[in-house]
Parts: C-alpha cells; sequence; structure tokens
C-alpha cells in the first residue's frame, strides 16, 4: 500500500505545467515510494544468499566445536 503523499505526489506531477516539472515531481514519487529497481534488487538478492551462506557457515562450525568440547 503506497502512503498519501505518494498519491498527493503523483497528483500533483499528473497536473504539472511543464515536462521538467512532471519529471521531478515523479522523481519524488519515485523516492518516497520505496521502489526498488529490479537491477539493484536482484544484487540485493544475491548478498542476502551470501550472507545467509556465510552465517550458516559460522553457525555450524560453532556447534561443531561445542559438541567436541
Amino acid at each position: 500500500m503506497l502512503s498519501s503523499s505518494v498519491a498527493a505526489n503523483y497528483r500533483a506531477a499528473c497536473r504539472a505545467s511543464s515536462t521538467a516539472e512532471f519529471a521531478a515531481k515523479v522523481g519524488v514519487v519515485l523516492e518516497e515510494s520505496g521502489i526498488v529497481p529490479a537491477q539493484r534488487l536482484a544484487h540485493l538478492k544475491q548478498e542476502a544468499t551470501e550472507l545467509t551462506a556465510i552465517l550458516s557457515s559460522i553457525r555450524k562450525s560453532s556447534t561443531n566445536k561445542k559438541a567436541t568440547l
């Protein structure tokens, strides 16, 4: 669900008096919407996968060390 400020800014963009004003206001809408571009999202997903692997390895390693003590 989008916030009311996103909707208000989109409405203001639709009422822009020039292409430059429209582009600027749509930029504000994008910033406030929290939408992540697909390319950035793929990078974040890869990073999350790598961090999960690292943390899982640390957990497994620490569990194995406790078992041998």
